[in-house]
C-alpha cells in the first residue's frame, strides 16, 4: 500500500498518471489474494481492463512486476508486455512499448532510475541498467548499461556512463 503512495506522490499534476497507477496497484492486490478470494474483486479487475486498456490505451496489465514511485508522462499509446519488469523511480513517456520479439522469448528487465523516451520499443529477452535513459523513437534490442544513454533504430549507446 505504501507504493500506492509514492506513485501518487511522484506523479504530481499528472492526475491521469496518478488514477491509472492507483487502479494499477488495487488491481495488482486483488488479483494477488489467496485462493480464489481474488474474485471478489473480479468487477474492479474488468474495470481496469475496460477502462484503463481499451478506452485508454495503456496495455498495463496488473500481473507486471513494477517497483515503487513509476511515473507515467502522456500515457497514451503505452504497452507493456505482462512478464516485463519495472524498477523503482522509472519513467515512461506515451507510445512506448516494452515486449517480446517472438512468442516464447524472454521479455525486458528495466532496472531503477531508467527513463524511456515516448514512442520507445524495447524488445526481446534485454536488461537496461539502473539509471539508464533510452531515446525517443529509439529501437532497443540489445542490452543497455547501466547509467548509459541509449538512441537510434536500432538502439545504439551515445553515451556511457561518466566515471
Amino acid at each position: 500500500m505504501n507504493s500506492l503512495f509514492q506513485d501518487w506522490d511522484v506523479n504530481v499534476g499528472n492526475p491521469k498518471g496518478r488514477a491509472v497507477l492507483v487502479f494499477w496497484r488495487l488491481c495488482r492486490a486483488i488479483r494477488s489474494l489467496p485462493g480464489g478470494l481474488w474474485l471478489l474483486g473480479s468487477p474492479l479487475l474488468l474495470l481496469y481492463v475496460v477502462g484503463v486498456e481499451w478506452i485508454m490505451g495503456i496495455e498495463l496489465g496488473y500481473s507486471t512486476r513494477i517497483g515503487t514511485r513509476l511515473r507515467l508522462y502522456h500515457a497514451s499509446g503505452l504497452v507493456v508486455h505482462p512478464a516485463a519488469v519495472i524498477g523503482d523511480d522509472c519513467i515512461l513517456r506515451q507510445g512506448v512499448t516494452i515486449g517480446y520479439r517472438q512468442a516464447g522469448e524472454g521479455v525486458p528487465v528495466l532496472g531503477n532510475n531508467v527513463e524511456i523516451g515516448c514512442g520507445a520499443i524495447l524488445l526481446g529477452a534485454i536488461r537496461v541498467g539502473d539509471g539508464a535513459k533510452i531515446g525517443a523513437g529509439a529501437v532497443v534490442i540489445k542490452d543497455v548499461p547501466a547509467g548509459a544513454v541509449a538512441a537510434g533504430n536500432p538502439a545504439k549507446v551515445i553515451r556511457a556512463q561518466q566515471a
